[in-house]
């Protein structure tokens, strides 16, 4: 449905021909592609006019919200990622690209359709953290929202700190904390974030997950964390099947 949505889309702007786009003359990479160029040109913008429309065009298409939030927003944010690291976009550009990012994703959490993957029955009860003073929140924000379509409860809490942690995990007994870290994250408090995750016992599974996950491979025996995975979806299997407490 999203490539034949994309035709659809795309030949609006480019001039082909939507029967030969239909027949797949043009590869399915490439159509999608075309809608990620156009979104990456059109997030950075001062103003939010042409991203608005882009979006609204594909919604009009037929591509989906979870298609927008779990395939489009992800792969922008990554481009926008790389571009600041290659030094070819500024610190302004990403800024804007970002925040217009976060804020499409937030929007389409609250009407995105809830798509069950629970098989047990349960409500898996998650704490989705970001460190404090960390700036990556987009991730965080994606991830909750897909844990929530799945069923599970969640509180999100951005800049969170040790304290923070040790205090909300002592009010609610959380089923998983789930902390989102970038490359620039700090070993040592994400070691201090864990340790708060398990003030009250070591019942609550911890998982570690984000662009971390690219610089070391040995992320749980360096913060002593349950798992490290992007995988929310494991995640929330592994929840649902953790054995209760003795």
């Amino acid at each position: 449905m999203v490539i034949r949505a994309l035709s659809i889309l795309t030949s609006s702007r480019s001039g082909r021909d939507i029967k030969d786009l239909a027949n797949q003359t043009m590869p399915d990479a490439e159509l999608i592609c075309e809608a990620k160029q156009r979104l990456l040109a059109a997030v950075v913008l001062p103003d939010d006019r042409e991203f608005n429309v882009i979006i609204s065009e594909m919604r009009q298409a037929g591509v989906s919200v979870n298609d927008i939030q779990y395939i489009f927003v992800p792969a922008i944010a990554r481009r926008l990622g790389e571009a600041w690291k290659s030094d070819t976009a500024s610190f302004t550009a990403v800024t804007i690209g970002c925040a217009r990012l976060q804020s499409l994703a937030r929007q389409l959490g609250l009407v995105a359709p809830p798509v069950d993957i629970s098989q047990t029955g349960t409500l898996p009860d998650c704490l989705v953290l970001v460190p404090q003073g960390a700036q990556h929140t987009l991730g965080a924000i994606v991830l909750t929202s897909q844990l929530r379509q799945a069923g599970a409860q969640v509180k999100l809490e951005l800049d969170a700190s040790a304290e923070t942690v040790c205090n909300l995990v002592s009010c609610r007994n959380f089923d998983a904390v789930m902390i989102s870290a970038s490359m620039s994250e700090d070993i040592e408090g994400l070691c201090s974030l864990v340790k708060s995750a398990r003030c009250k016992g070591r019942d609550t599974s911890v998982f570690i997950g984000g662009s971390i996950l690219d610089q070391y491979t040995d992320l749980v025996a360096r913060t002593e964390t349950d798992y490290a995975t992007n995988d929310w979806q494991g995640a929330l299997d592994l929840c649902n099947t953790r054995s209760p407490p003795d």
